[in-house]
C-alpha cells in the first residue's frame, strides 16, 4: 500500500486517572496527531492521499456534516498537495452552517465550501460531480468519513503503533473501545488486531448498529482483497454497541458530565460530538460486563467541535 506522510513520530498512549470499578482504563491520544489538529482521518489520509496522487488529480471533492473532522483534513491535505477542494457540507434544520471550530480551520486552506440540505444530499451530489464530469475536470471522489478500503490501513498501522506500547507498557489489552461513524477506523484495528484476542469495540455516533456491522464486514472484505490474500473470517471479531438513544450531534447533560470528569481527572478535553459519546457508550458498557482488566480507549480526536455551537 502507497502511502503520503503526513505523521511525524507516534502518539501517546498511558493510563488515566479515570477508572472503571478494577478495570484499568488507558488511552492513545490520536487526537493529538501532529497534522491540521490530528484525528483518525489522517491516518486515513495517509493512504487516500497516495491515491490522490497516483491519480494527479486536479480536485478533490467530498462531503460531510457540520461537524465532520473529515472535511477539515481533506481540506488540508488538499492544500498540501497542491489541488483544489471542494467540501459539500450537509445541513439541517439545526444546524445550517459549517461549525464554528472546523469551520474556521476549514478557511486558512482555502477549500470551496457548498452547503446541501441533509435530504436532498444524494441527489446534490449526483448531479454535482456529473457537472465536474462534464466539465472534464480530473477530480477524484472520496466518499462521506474516507469510507475507503484502502484507508482502512491507516489504523492497521495504528495497531501495529499499540503492538509496540504494549510491549514498552509491559500491558496486554483485553477490549479497545473507539467511536464508530462510517465504520473504517474500527475495520482497519480489526483487520489489525486479527491475530490476537482483544476484542475491538465501535460506539455508533450517527449510524444504526446494524449498518456500521454491515459496512465494516463489507470494508474488511475488501481489505483482504487488496492484499490479495486469502479472506478471513471477521464475523465474530465486529462488535458494535448501539449508542442510537442518541442522535448525531446531540450533546445531552451525561455528555457535559463525562467531559467534565475526563477534564479533571486527566487534563484530557474529549469531543462532545465523537469521543465523550463514545465513553459514555463504553463506561455503561463496562459497568455491566466486568470481565476486563485492562481496556484502552482510542481517542479519534475531533477537537475543534469543543469550540462548536452544541
Amino acid at each position: 500500500m502507497e502511502k503520503i506522510e503526513l505523521i511525524h513520530g507516534t502518539t501517546g498512549l498511558y493510563r488515566l486517572n479515570y477508572s472503571i470499578g478494577n478495570i484499568n482504563i488507558y488511552m492513545k491520544r490520536d487526537d493529538l496527531l501532529d497534522f491540521a489538529f490530528g484525528g483518525n482521518k489522517v491516518r486515513l489520509f495517509e493512504y487516500i492521499g497516495a491515491m490522490v496522487k497516483k491519480k494527479n488529480a486536479d480536485k478533490i471533492i467530498t462531503f460531510g456534516s457540520v461537524y465532520s473532522n473529515h472535511i477539515r483534513v481533506a481540506a488540508a491535505v488538499a492544500a498540501k498537495l497542491k489541488v483544489k477542494c471542494d467540501l459539500i457540507v450537509l445541513t439541517t434544520n439545526k444546524n445550517n452552517k459549517i461549525s464554528n471550530g472546523n469551520g474556521k480551520l476549514i478557511s486558512y486552506y482555502g477549500a470551496n465550501v457548498i452547503y446541501c440540505a441533509e435530504e436532498n444530499a444524494h441527489e446534490f451530489i449526483d448531479e454535482y460531480l456529473e457537472h465536474e464530469t462534464k466539465k472534464q475536470i480530473n477530480y477524484f471522489w472520496i466518499p462521506g468519513g474516507g469510507h475507503m478500503a484502502e484507508a482502512g490501513f491507516g489504523y492497521v498501522d495504528a495497531f501495529n503503533e499499540i503492538r509496540e506500547q504494549m510491549e514498552k507498557l509491559k500491558v496486554t489489552f483485553d477490549a479497545i473501545f473507539l467511536p464508530t461513524g462510517t465504520g473504517t477506523t474500527q475495520a482497519g484495528m480489526i483487520y489489525g488486531a486479527y491475530d490476537t484476542n482483544c476484542d475491538i469495540y465501535g460506539v455508533t455516533v450517527a449510524r444504526t448498529k446494524e449498518r456500521c456491522c454491515f459496512e465494516i464486514e463489507k470494508m474488511l472484505e475488501e481489505m483482504s482483497k487488496l492484499e490479495n490474500k486469502e479472506e478471513k473470517i471477521f464475523n465474530n471479531k465486529i462488535h458494535v454497541l448501539d449508542n442510537a438513544e442518541q442522535s448525531y450531534g446531540m450533546v445531552d447533560g451525561k455528555i457535559t458530565q463525562i467531559i467534565e470528569e475526563i477534564a479533571f481527572a486527566d487534563g484530557i478535553f474529549l469531543d462532545p460530538i465523537y469521543n465523550a459519546k463514545a465513553f459514555c457508550g463504553m463506561i455503561s458498557f463496562l459497568e455491566e460486563n466486568k470481565n476486563y482488566q485492562n481496556v484502552l480507549f482510542l481517542n479519534t480526536g475531533g477537537s475543534p467541535n469543543l469550540f462548536a455551537d452544541w
